[in-house]
């Protein structure tokens, strides 16, 4: 069994959730630090990232996805990507505007 599958939990769907994940919420940080910080979680192994819009920071998360992505450490496949996102009256729509907000327009989540 690789490692990945050994430190994950296997969903109803057959993907694999990694247990420990990133969390990005933190609101006295530079953005530009969530950026170096989700680069070297990457680096050292993480595999889930998790973000939310209210957070503020994804378009640096994603610029650091997109970098290991293109200097080959990881795969979108090896990635799991979640995100939440605040619900009211009209969830659907104002969900999905989000959805194209965020970084992650150029992305799949994994979870939300």
């Amino acid at each position: 069994m690789n490692q990945v599958k050994l430190f994950s939990l296997k969903m109803n769907d057959g993907y694999f959730m990694p247990l420990l994940g990133l969390g990005t919420s933190a609101p006295k940080v530079v953005k530009s630090e969530a950026e170096k910080a989700v680069m070297r979680a990457i680096d050292v192994g993480y595999r889930h990232i998790d973000s939310a819009y209210i957070y503020q920071n994804e378009e640096e998360i994603g610029r650091a996805i997109q970098m290991k992505l293109a200097d080959g450490t990881v795969k979108r496949g090896d990635l799991f990507l979640t995100t939440k996102v605040l619900c009211a009256a009209t969830c659907v729509s104002v969900g999905s505007s989000l959805f194209e907000e965020s970084f992650l327009g150029k992305f799949f989540f994994s979870l939300v």
